[in-house]
């Protein structure tokens, strides 16, 4: 058995398993994405044929959820920002960078 193989096989030895909540978490989050990519492109669907709703409103409903998701995503980034500093730390870097 040369080195090379005895570095593998203590590498393996040495080798950690993720943690079983790491495991569970990463389950849930492909099933619930899974979950929402089949649903979402039903919705127009379901509003068409069971609740009657034309074009108008089916637009409606999206221009509503894209605009809701747009400001959570700001609200989010702007608390983000305030809660940890990263706005600054950010800056901070960025005009490290560019005065080199």
């Amino acid at each position: 058995m040369d080195k090379l193989e005895q570095n593998h096989e203590a590498n393996s030895a040495e080798r950690k398993t993720l943690p079983r909540t790491v495991i569970i978490l990463s389950f849930v989050s492909f099933f619930n994405d899974f979950a929402s990519d089949i649903v979402v492109p039903l919705i127009p669907i379901l509003l068409a044929t069971v609740l009657a709703a034309g074009p108008v409103v089916l637009g409606l409903v999206e221009g509503v959820a894209d605009a809701l998701a747009s400001f959570l995503k700001l609200w989010s980034g702007r608390r983000s920002d305030l809660m940890y500093g990263r706005r600054t730390d950010c800056s901070r870097l960025y005009s490290e960078t560019f005065a080199r």
